[in-house]
């Protein structure tokens, strides 16, 4: 892997700064000077190098560090610096016109369109339009017009408008103010999953093709829910199931697990109307509950088709901030036991950064920080998302509206290495 910088007095600094940030299972082998502010970085495990390349873009005391993987056959001499991946988003468009056609429009100025996601359909389901653009525009290098791969952010001279707000005629493009929300399922298990809410009155279910399906139920005494996760059990006939919040005991959970045609399964009954959890599956598919709680289910499963065995955590954090550090210590304890490809999905009840709370106070920062530091500890990813910008969202009188994103899911190095098309 490569790091381009703009001077090299910088290197001893950043490769100080960067070692404790990547959270590399390994220190770094060796860093090499290959001239022209180019650096080559040798990790000794590829895991830790693709969780770095996956987790960009980065950037130090204001320059953003352009990172390339090195392969074989590739020359120094030869690589550029000038590329670089940027999500950026359209709102307020209509639903048919979030095509790639328009987004090749508004991001023409920025040079090259990478990806945007679209439906099957031709058309974005969501929102808003959003895509990545790579190429870093030579206008925003030095006087001379050279745009050696580093650029100072925040500079007035050379200010990244890219990473603010573009105009381009009618159109608004604007970084997200979330992180991605969560991603579940698809025809494979390397597919995107996709995540999310139907309870506490959400009543549409997007189109969306998945064999595994996470659903944070809100409650499943409300036979108007039970029925829309009927349906779209029916339609999509998901193998794996994992139930959040049902709020049901025993008894009732059986009535839903037969609705469902999912028999097999490990039932966490609520404690009177609130938690409860389910993990359901199909009788072909293999599944070892390894451990449980009130607060999570972890298991290891083995596809039909003999292919890599990989664990699956559904996790539940207590909203009570008092006990948030047993739930971490119990995220840390799951970590220290992992040897395959982890996906841990599940509401946390955690904001990763202030972006993630829109309206009331503002969150702890020590809360955040705390989260982020145990998610870092355990080597595990944000793994982003599409749809709503955030999972809860409240009235509260005179207050107005509060929203945060208390839904995620997070995968671990060996998941990005293994799965690195999902």
């Amino acid at each position: 892997m490569m790091l381009a910088l703009r001077q090299e007095k910088f290197l001893p600094s950043v490769v100080k700064a960067l070692k404790p940030i990547w959270k590399t299972s390994e220190n770094f082998e060796e860093v090499y000077d290959a001239g022209d502010n180019i650096f080559l970085f040798l990790f000794q495990k590829e895991e830790d190098m693709n969780r770095v390349m996956w987790a960009s873009l980065w950037s130090f005391n204001k320059y953003l560090l352009v990172l390339h993987k090195f392969e074989p056959g590739d020359s120094v001499s030869t690589i550029g610096f000038d590329r670089a991946p940027f999500w950026i988003q359209s709102h307020g468009l209509p639903m048919r016109m979030q095509t790639n056609e328009v987004a090749e429009k508004i991001v023409g100025p920025l040079r090259e369109l990478e990806k945007v996601e679209i439906g099957d359909k031709g058309f974005s389901m969501g929102k808003y339009l959003r895509g990545t653009w790579k190429r870093i525009p030579r206008e925003f290098g030095d006087e001379s017009g050279r745009n050696d791969g580093a650029l100072e952010i925040g500079d007035k001279r050379k200010e990244m408008t890219p990473l603010k707000e573009v105009r381009t005629d009618d159109w608004v493009e604007k970084r997200s103010k979330k992180e991605a929300e969560v991603v579940m399922a698809g025809n494979s298990w390397q597919n995107i999953w996709d995540w999310r809410r139907i309870g506490g009155g959400c009543n549409a279910v997007p189109l969306v093709s998945m064999n595994s399906l996470a659903w944070n139920c809100r409650g499943l005494g409300n036979r108007r829910t039970v029925r829309a996760l009927e349906k779209v059990v029916t339609s999509e006939d998901p193998i794996l199931i994992f139930l959040i919040k049902t709020k049901l005991v025993m008894s009732e959970m059986e009535e839903i697990k037969a609705g469902l045609k999912r028999i097999q399964g490990l039932v966490v009954p609520s404690k009177g109307r609130s938690s409860g959890l389910a993990l359901l599956w199909k009788q072909e598919l293999k599944v070892a509950v390894q451990t449980y709680s009130n607060s999570h289910i972890d298991a290891v499963i083995s596809p039909n088709d003999s292919t890599q065995d990989w664990r699956f955590t559904g996790f539940y954090g207590n909203p009570e901030t008092s006990k948030r550090e047993e739930l971490w210590l119990l995220l840390k304890r799951l970590a220290s036991t992992n040897t395959l490809p982890w996906f841990y999905i599940g509401e946390f009840n955690e904001l990763m950064n202030s972006r993630e709370n829109e309206g009331g106070s503002t969150h702890p920062a020590r809360q955040m920080k705390n989260f982020c530091e145990v998610i870092s500890t355990c080597q595990l990813c944000d793994f982003g998302y599409v749809g709503q910008d955030f999972t809860w969202t409240r009235r509260f009188g005179d207050r107005g509206w509060i929203r945060k994103r208390l839904d995620r899911a997070l995968v671990s190095t060996s998941w990005v290495s293994k799965f690195p098309k999902t």
